[in-house]
């Protein structure tokens, strides 16, 4: 039985050059399937491609084919994997694809939606993500280069220039358990202005950063609308207009004010 490569994306009509990690030095793929018919690459193996993505994949190829899972290190690998037949299939953050050439990758379509969350502290004064437009003095974290939160980032980058490496806030890489740390310390002082993760609603990473951080952090509203017209190649929006509702996460307060009112934001797609 012979599949062609391809991966549950659209490709986004966007072309500039931006480089993808390179991943295929790295040890070959272990896949929990041996000589498996399809193959797949999904994250983390306790995150949501892997498990729900990849789970309901093998569960509908039941009786057809068998599906092997690979561990992954995020939507770059994921992407370079796939391109080079390493997996059949792939599932990525569809904000990923923004400025590189994909267009001989296929397309299944949107899985589900996840969600940014940008974290900012108290004394930093950021009140929205508008704040973070041609600023080079405040200091942006995220939990890895191969996270979702930078994926969003440099897509933003991408599309907005005020946003880049050479206008927007300077990149921080810390690791989620050190992010309340350095938002509490600030950019001047070593650490981290805002903190911006992707991730369902009700994230436990961001609701532990809140009983950690209170009244010392808010998170803050995606208030830039310059991002309305970033399109998938098929059409659909590359990001939509969501909210993340109140009582999600009491701990934390918000730009608007402090209690658990309900903050705006934006979703992108599990493709």
């Amino acid at each position: 039985m012979r599949f062609t490569s391809f991966v549950a994306v659209s490709a986004v009509a966007l072309s500039s050059a931006l480089a993808v990690p390179a991943f295929a030095a790295d040890k070959p793929l272990q896949f929990d399937v041996e000589n498996a018919d399809v193959t797949y690459c999904g994250g983390s193996e306790k995150g949501n491609y892997y498990n729900v993505v990849g789970g309901t994949m093998r569960d509908q190829l039941n009786g057809v084919a068998t599906l092997g899972r690979a561990t992954t290190k995020g939507t770059p690998e994921i992407l370079e994997r796939v391109g080079n037949n390493e997996c059949n299939l792939g599932t990525v953050q569809a904000d990923g694809l923004v400025g590189g050439n994909f267009s001989t990758y296929e397309v299944f379509g949107t899985m589900y939606q996840e969600y940014v969350h940008l974290i900012c502290s108290e004394k930093s004064g950021i009140e929205g993500v508008r704040d973070l437009n041609d600023n080079t003095d405040v200091v942006i974290g995220f939990s890895s280069q191969n996270s979702g939160g930078f994926a969003t980032w440099k897509a933003m980058g991408v599309l907005d220039n005020g946003y880049d490496k050479d206008n927007g806030p300077k990149v921080k890489f810390v690791s989620t358990k050190r992010a309340a740390t350095k938002l509490r310390a600030g950019g001047k002082s070593g650490g981290i202005d805002c903190f911006m993760h992707v991730t369902g609603l009700g994230s436990g990473t961001i609701a532990d950063l809140g009983e950690r951080l209170g009244e010392d952090a808010n998170l803050v509203p995606f208030n830039d609308h310059d991002f309305d017209d970033a399109r998938l190649e098929n059409g659909d929006k590359l990001y939509n207009w969501a909210e993340i509702p109140e009582g999600t996460y009491n701990s934390l307060g918000n730009a608007s004010g402090w209690g658990n009112n309900s903050v705006d934001t934006i979703s992108v797609g599990a493709v």
